[in-house]
């Protein structure tokens, strides 16, 4: 969901004459990235916090 209200932003803080990268750029694709990391870091400890699987239970 980050993802959907950080991409709109370039267009209304950056004027459309600007074609270069700028620091508005540079600082919203550093804040995906923390995004994307803190995602990554949630669905790793939910996967690793998992019990592991009673495999004496079907014997």
């Amino acid at each position: 969901m980050a993802f959907l209200a950080v991409l709109p932003l370039r267009s209304v803080l950056v004027p459309s004459g600007i074609t270069d990268l700028t620091k508005v750029d540079k600082l919203l694709g550093l804040q995906m990235v923390f995004v994307v990391a803190g995602a990554a870091c949630a669905a790793a400890a939910a996967v690793l916090r998992r019990p592991p699987p009673d495999t004496d239970a079907r014997t």
